[in-house]
C-alpha cells in the first residue's frame, strides 16, 4: 500500500456519561474482530450506494465496547477517507478498491450510526459491516487492513479487520470495432412507400462485444424522435435544409422488433467471449406526403452492465 493512500478518520468519541466502574481491558493487545468475506463478482455499473455484501459479528469480550473506570478518552477510529456517502445512518469510508467503500454499524447502543458519542453499556455487542458501491468499480484485491480501531486512553483494545484478502472482480464487456457506426440504407424510390407506417430499405448491423462471463448487458439508444406513436423512429438531421427528404424517419430495431428510444434494453447475461447482437435500421414513412432528398439520422448508444 502506498503511503498517503489511507488516512485515519476520527469518527466517534465514547465519552463519560453512563455507568462507569468496570475494569479496563489491558490496552495495547487488542481483541481482533475479523470478517470473512468471500470473493465478490460485481456488475460494472452498479448504482452508487448499492450494498454488495454485508455480515455481522459479535464482540467476544464485552469490555471491548464497554466503558471502564480508568478511561479518560475512548474512541473508535475508522480508516480510509470519508466518501461523503451514507449507507443507512452510517458514513461510508473508502477501501483499497476504487469505487468500493465500507460502512460499520453496531447494535441498539449505536443504532444511529457514526459518528457516535456517549457511553456504551456493558455486554456483548454486534458489529455489522457492509461493502458499498461509491463510484465506478475496478477489479482488484481488498486487503486485510484494519478497518476500525477502538482505543482507550490512546491505546488499542479492539481492532475490526478482514480475515483474508478479498478478490473483487468487475464484470463488463468491451465494444469491438470502434465506437462510431455508419449504416448505409441506400436509395429508395418515393413510390415504394405505401403510406404512413410503411417501411423500406432495412439494413442489418451488429454490435460485437467481448464479455466477461456473467456480465448483464444492457443497451440504450438515444436520439431525436420523429414524433408520432411509432417506437424507435429518429427524426432526420437538418430537416429544414433544402436538400433534406421530408415525410420519413429512420427506425431502429433489435431482432426485428422496434426499439424504444431513451429506454434501457436488457440483452442477456453474457457468456465468456465474443458476443454479437443483431440490430437493423430502415426508412419509416411518418407523413402522408414524402419529398425526395437526403435522409440521414443520428443516434447515440450506450452500454451498461448491472
Amino acid at each position: 500500500m502506498k503511503a498517503g493512500v489511507w488516512m485515519l478518520g476520527l469518527c466517534g468519541l465514547w465519552a463519560a456519561g453512563g455507568a462507569w466502574g468496570a475494569e479496563c481491558l489491558p490496552a495495547g493487545n487488542p481483541e481482533r474482530l475479523l470478517f470473512d468475506i468471500p470473493p465478490q463478482t460485481l456488475q460494472r455499473d452498479l448504482p452508487v450506494g448499492s450494498v454488495v455484501w454485508q455480515g455481522t459479528r459479535q464482540v467476544q469480550q464485552a469490555a471491548s465496547l464497554a466503558p471502564c473506570a480508568e478511561a479518560k478518552d475512548a474512541r473508535l477510529n475508522l480508516q480510509g477517507g470519508d466518501s461523503g456517502l451514507k449507507s443507512g445512518n452510517s458514513a461510508v469510508y473508502g477501501t483499497t478498491i476504487s469505487g468500493l467503500g465500507y460502512a460499520l454499524d453496531t447494535d441498539a447502543a449505536f443504532r444511529d450510526g457514526w459518528p457516535a458519542s456517549g457511553a456504551i453499556a456493558a455486554g456483548k455487542r454486534q458489529i455489522s459491516l457492509r461493502l458499498v458501491v461509491t463510484g465506478p468499480l475496478v477489479s482488484g484485491v481488498l486487503t486485510t487492513e484494519t478497518l476500525a480501531r477502538r482505543t482507550v486512553n490512546g491505546l488499542p483494545v479492539l481492532d475490526i479487520a478482514l480475515q483474508k484478502p478479498v478478490a473483487i472482480t468487475r464484470l463488463a464487456c468491451e465494444l469491438q470495432g470502434g465506437r462510431h457506426r455508419t449504416v448505409a440504407l441506400g436509395e429508395v424510390a418515393r413510390s415504394d412507400f405505401r403510406g404512413v407506417g410503411s417501411t423500406r430499405g432495412e439494413q442489418p448491423f451488429l454490435l460485437d462485444l467481448a464479455c466477461d462471463a456473467g456480465a448483464q448487458v444492457n443497451v440504450q439508444f438515444d436520439g431525436i424522435a420523429a414524433g408520432g406513436d411509432a417506437p424507435g423512429v429518429l427524426a432526420l438531421t437538418h430537416p429544414e435544409a433544402q436538400e433534406s427528404a421530408r415525410g420519413v424517419g429512420v427506425q431502429l430495431l433489435y431482432r426485428s422488433a422496434p426499439l424504444a428510444l431513451g429506454e434501457r434494453l436488457p440483452l442477456e447475461t453474457a457468456l465468456q467471449g465474443l458476443r454479437s447482437y443483431p440490430f437493423s435500421a430502415r426508412y419509416y414513412q411518418t407523413q402522408p406526403q414524402i419529398a425526395a432528398g437526403e435522409a440521414n439520422a443520428v443516434a447515440t448508444f450506450s452500454l451498461t452492465y448491472q
